[in-house]
């Protein structure tokens, strides 16, 4: 319905929010990725589509890593439900091992790339005309990891993701 819209303008973009886990998976996350593979399916088939008709017309696919929102503690989680078992909460982004939900949802935040930051990358992003707009350091190695080893990209991540956690908290 608004394609037709932003066509007839002399410039226009269409940027869509996937996820890193758009690009690499992990256990435990099945229809989180699939919603977030589907969003970058959507966009790279109608950067695809658009670029036949109108070179106006950018189309742009954000896949942020760790960004400090509130996702967390806007999530269905509660306390009573939460599970105990440290493997359970154990994340390739955080250290420390939260006992509540307050503190998942703290620590989330304030682990994170501030959300202005991230908006900045975007709007770089969009300026460069980069049809995939990877956000933080971590999205980048993810992304690069499972380039070079897609079958086996979990295998690096301790590698590069623990040493990366270790500096960011210093």
């Amino acid at each position: 319905a608004f394609i037709p819209h932003l066509v007839d303008r002399p410039e226009a973009a269409i940027v869509n929010t996937s996820s890193i886990f758009g690009m690499v998976a992990v256990p435990g996350q099945t229809v989180y990725h699939a919603t977030k593979f589907a969003v970058r399916g959507f966009t790279e088939s109608l950067a695809l589509e658009m670029a036949q008709t109108n070179e106006n017309l950018q189309i742009h696919c954000v896949h942020p890593g760790h960004v400090g929102t509130n996702i967390v503690s806007n999530s269905r989680l509660d306390d009573e439900g939460f599970q105990t078992d440290e493997e359970s909460r154990s994340s390739i982004f955080t250290r420390e091992q939260p006992a509540t939900v307050e503190e998942m949802a703290e620590s989330f935040r304030e682990g994170g790339m501030h959300p202005s930051k991230a908006a900045q990358i975007i709007l770089n992003g969009v300026k460069k005309n980069k049809r995939r707009i990877f956000i933080g350091l971590d999205s980048k190695l993810l992304e690069l990891s499972q380039r070079i080893f897609p079958n086996k990209y979990h295998r690096l991540w301790p590698f590069f993701m623990i040493p990366m956690m270790i500096f960011r908290n210093k």
